[in-house]
């Protein structure tokens, strides 16, 4: 199954585990990269405000593409494993930026 049909075959929302397990994964990668989560959203930041993009992560009305998160590539590579529904399931990408803001790419999701 590709990652979609897997997070579509999930059921339930994420809870108080699925927290401690992320914030152990996250936590594990920044001490193995110490400073690179910090650095990297700086310049998300940065290119958010050249970008022209509103506070929803638009670039205009008619734009269908919300860019309301970013992660390293390597990161989402183990997230995605075991959380296919953080990228396609809007209250679970909510409920993930509520949880982890330094991945938040918009003001407002």
């Amino acid at each position: 199954m590709g990652v979609k049909e897997k997070a579509k075959a999930i059921g339930g929302n994420p809870d108080e585990w699925d927290y401690k397990n992320l914030k152990t994964i996250i936590d594990l990668y920044d001490k193995a990269y110490p400073g690179r989560l910090k650095a990297m959203k700086t310049d998300v930041d940065v290119e958010n405000a050249l970008s022209g993009r509103d506070k929803f992560g638009l670039l205009s009305k008619d734009s269908d593409f919300r860019a309301s998160m970013w992660m390293p590539a390597d990161l989402q590579v183990v997230i995605e494993k075991g959380y296919p529904t953080l990228w396609t399931n809007n209250k679970h990408i909510a409920w993930f930026l509520k949880r982890f803001p330094i991945f938040k790419r918009s003001e407002k999701f």
